[in-house]
């Protein structure tokens, strides 16, 4: 994939975040919250400067997507899903700008709402991944990448595509419990791992079961 080719959005994102930066700069508090524990409980400071971390990551982010493309094995599969491809760098993108905003929140003392912020752009981009993943064709970057899916394309397909709804499924129950209570972060990440483990055995049992019959 070209740099021609490639998203562009998230450039556009670190520099809105740098312009930010320098607006609020002066208007901050010396220390600011740089992360958030469970219950959005600051666990870590740092100086207003910190803050220029979140365009770096994004840059940092942007640069790697691009170098994994083209060094990617599976470049056709991956080439057919370009679309998909540029609109996770995207997502990923956006949710490290969200965490640059709830950051700002966080420096105003709203810690609580800074917290709830960060789960639902979370829950959010679990969402957005999990619906394109049944669209994604076999590549060594994105979806469930083990063995049985790599050798089989209709094992790659389905286990993604179950795999992409139990996301979608874990991201729509994680919105509601960061609105509604502290517990939205420990389920998204149970969720992802429980996820990953049933997409995981699912991909070896449909594997097993087709090539079984085919020796059969």
């Amino acid at each position: 994939m070209t740099v021609r080719e490639f998203t562009k959005l998230p450039l556009v994102l670190a520099v809105l975040i740098v312009s930010g930066v320098g607006v609020f700069y002066a208007r901050l508090p010396v220390r600011v919250p740089i992360h958030l524990g469970l219950g959005g409980v600051p666990d870590a400071l740092g100086s207003r400067w910190t803050l220029l971390a979140a365009p770096a990551i994004i840059v940092a982010l942007w640069v790697l997507f691009l170098f994994l493309s083209r060094i990617e094995p599976f470049r056709a599969g991956l080439r057919r899903s370009a679309s998909v491809y540029c609109l996770v760098v995207d997502a990923l993108a956006a949710v490290v700008a969200v965490t640059f905003v709830s950051q700002l929140i966080a420096a105003s003392g709203s810690y609580l709402a800074a917290s709830r912020l960060e789960t639902v752009a979370m829950a959010v981009l679990f969402m957005v991944v999990g619906n394109q993943l049944g669209r994604v064709k076999m590549n060594g970057i994105l979806g469930v990448r083990v063995r049985w899916t790599l050798d089989d394309e209709v094992v790659w397909g389905k286990t993604n595509r179950l795999f992409g709804y139990l996301l979608v499924a874990t991201g729509i129950l994680a919105v509601f419990a960061a609105l509604t209570s502290t517990l939205g972060e420990l389920l998204l990440t149970a969720g992802l791992v429980a996820s990953a483990i049933v997409a995981v055995a699912y991909s070896y049992l449909l594997h097993r079961s087709r090539h079984d019959l085919v020796k059969a």
